[in-house]
């Protein structure tokens, strides 16, 4: 539709008129109610005074509050148009949606695009106030600093003997995907015998040593440390 200038139109109509008003309304959202499922989704415009909204147009956006939670694709319908496919906006391109990104109670938008689906047409979603997926990139990087490559975690209960005085024990335990230079970062739940600190390394793939080192005169007798956390951050200098 072509913007009328009443200014410059010598005969102006209703007609031309209703057009003009039809594109303000559809440069914001329409407010809508939600029906059909989870991932199903069918739109009813809430307002009676809107334009006819007769056929999807590029850009146009539609906004509701969904009462599911979408576990899979999904597809969304509005008044008695088509049902079209939901895409979420990634690095990548769009992708169809996979589960967990209408999330319910939530304010989502949603924005008609022909060139989706080749062709046939789709929307962009997105939520507004609410994190849907979690991040997941290969690596990432703050300003100039390290990049980091993984990040990954695990609790454990691991068992030393004996600690003789001023002199460190080593316990190795299993944790997959850890890389040799990882940092590692030790937490313990509970407080342990005084005298004893801990450390971590990685001394091979997939594997973290927990170093426990005796800094008193005394032994300190064999013990077990229940709910130890590794945290593990890889990352490229």
């Amino acid at each position: 539709m072509t913007w009328q200038t009443f200014a410059t139109t010598p005969n102006p109509t209703g007609q031309e008129l209703d057009a003009n008003l039809a594109a303000l309304a559809r440069m914001g959202a329409y407010p809508c109610t939600v029906g059909g499922s989870a991932n199903a989704i069918t739109l009813t415009l809430t307002d009676a005074n809107a334009p006819p909204n007769n056929a999807y147009q590029n850009y146009t956006d539609y906004a509701f509050i969904p009462s599911a939670t979408n576990n899979s694709a999904a597809t969304i319908k509005v008044g008695a148009l088509a049902a079209l496919n939901c895409y979420k906006d990634t690095p990548a391109g769009p992708a169809a949606l996979s589960g967990g990104e209408i999330v319910q109670n939530c304010l989502q938008i949603a924005t008609y695009d022909s060139t989706l689906n080749s062709g046939a047409g789709g929307f962009h979603v997105r939520v507004i106030g609410a994190t849907a997926s979690p991040l997941n990139p290969s690596q990432l990087q703050i300003a100039s600093g390290a990049t980091v490559t993984r990040i990954l975690s695990g609790t454990f209960t691991v068992a030393f003997t004996v600690v003789p005085a001023n002199s460190t024990q080593d316990q190795i335990v299993t944790l997959s995907n850890v890389q040799l230079g990882d940092f590692v970062q030790v937490g313990l739940t509970a407080a342990p015998t005084a005298g004893l600190m801990f450390n971590g390394r990685v001394p091979a793939v997939g594997s973290v040593t927990l170093r426990a080192a005796n800094v008193t005169a005394a032994s300190i007798a064999a013990f077990t440390l229940s709910g130890v956390h590794l945290g593990v951050i890889g990352a490229v200098p």
